[in-house]
């Protein structure tokens, strides 16, 4: 009885597989979209009409206001997207302080009384979500920034179609992204840096 070169069998099938790589002239591309907040809005919520202002991040004892306006009850103001220190007053002869909020880098959700006034931070992160329009199954890991060599994966994930997606919600502003096809010997088909808060979609180009 021969006995099976198994060997032999591998060399052929890396050696078939390389053939048909190099015949595919296809390449993959990632497509970036930012969907991150590009203000920061004040939310009146509160029975009383107030004044905001804001301070730099830096000006701890806020001393000098970068800027500052009055919003009624039940209203709004949208303002740059920064990180800010911010003082609250009910506007009359003397200003009357009512709040203090420092590292405001988010919404800011006034309400309450003259008496018992409040003023709370919301989130504004949005997460960063895969999608797969290869019509291949793929695997997208992401590398912190520093991560050269890619060597540590922070998450992956397995897209198996064009429906499937993944989401991301981690606190880092940009990642490495590697993408790779899933398979007996996964290959890497692309890596890019891509920014946090974004949609980031795979395609493959023919």
């Amino acid at each position: 009885m021969k006995k099976i070169n198994y060997a032999g069998i591998l060399l052929l099938f890396v050696f078939s597989t390389s053939f048909l790589q190099a015949q595919d002239r296809s390449y993959y591309t990632l497509s970036v979209q930012d969907v991150s907040q590009k203000n920061i809005t004040f939310i009146n919520n509160s029975n009383l009409e107030v004044k905001v202002v804001l301070y730099k991040e830096s000006d701890k004892v806020m001393l000098v206001g970068l800027e500052s306006f009055t919003i009624k009850p039940g209203k709004s103001k949208t303002y740059k997207m920064g990180v800010y220190n911010v003082k609250i007053f009910k506007p009359q002869l003397i200003d009357k302080h009512l709040f203090t909020k420092q590292n405001v880098s988010g919404n800011l959700r006034m309400s309450g009384t003259e008496k018992k006034f409040n003023a709370v931070r919301l989130t504004t992160r949005k997460n960063t979500t895969f999608k797969n329009l290869t019509g291949e199954k793929i695997e997208i890991c992401l590398y912190k920034r520093t991560d050269d060599s890619r060597l540590i994966a922070m998450n992956c994930y397995k897209l198996k179609d064009n429906t499937s997606t993944a989401v991301y919600s981690g606190d880092e502003k940009s990642f490495f992204v590697k993408v790779s096809l899933d398979g007996l010997f996964d290959k890497m088909v692309i890596t890019q840096l891509c920014p946090d808060q974004s949609i980031i979609t795979v395609r493959k180009v023919n």
